[in-house]
């Protein structure tokens, strides 16, 4: 049984979750940006996984795992702090791409990929953080955030630009499942776009080796 108190801070309203493992009380404190709604259906998750420890259920139902999985970082660390839940080890979107494009350097010593390839990636990077902040967790990284993203360079560049862009990043998200980081990337489901340019028709292509 999981409980929903209410507290009163420097004139705003926040709560805090209270539940037992076994004699032992646990809270899930919320700050002032969670609204009752959030706080009342977050309640319910606990209970829901409560109930799956205390009766050794290993998979609390597709509805609350999609919860969770929806769920901002902050809250999976918290169901995670409180023993509810396992949580991956959280990363930064910086840390996330100087991890790939140290991989993607020592594929370039291997010779795997060529030069211009990772000038490639490093260029998208670059283009990426125009948008997002370095320290934003994994985490927090939507597929409608992404799409925002998408949306934006579409006003900054051309179509099949944009299109390299989404399908090399995809790269740099798809390694970082691979590596454990995240179960989906937040590039899945949406599409890179053209690659050719509407008024000239012409073909966006990378010099030699890249072709998006």
């Amino acid at each position: 049984m999981a409980t929903l108190i209410e507290r009163k801070r420097g004139g705003s309203l926040m709560f805090e979750i209270r539940f037992y493992v076994g004699k032992q009380r646990k809270t899930i404190p919320l700050g002032k940006k969670y609204t009752q709604k959030t706080a009342e259906k977050l309640r319910e998750i606990v209970e829901t996984l409560q109930h799956c420890q205390d009766n050794g259920i290993e998979f609390p139902g597709k509805r609350t795992m999609d919860w969770i999985q929806s769920a901002s970082d902050e809250i999976r660390q918290k169901l995670g702090k409180a023993g509810l839940i396992d949580v991956p080890p959280s990363h930064t979107l910086k840390e996330v791409w100087d991890s790939f494009l140290e991989h993607k350097a020592k594929e370039m010593k291997s010779r795997k990929i060529v030069e211009s390839t990772y000038d490639l990636y490093d260029s998208i990077r670059k283009r990426f953080f125009r948008f997002y902040g370095p320290n934003e967790l994994l985490g927090d990284l939507t597929k409608d955030r992404m799409q925002m993203w998408k949306d934006h360079l579409l006003d900054e560049v051309a179509t099949a630009t944009v299109a390299c862009y989404i399908k090399e990043a995809k790269t740099c998200f798809n390694w970082a499942v691979t590596q454990g980081w995240i179960s989906e990337s937040p590039l899945d489901g949406i599409a890179p776009g053209s690659f050719r340019n509407k008024k000239t028709t012409t073909m966006f292509l990378w010099p030699i080796t890249t072709v998006c």
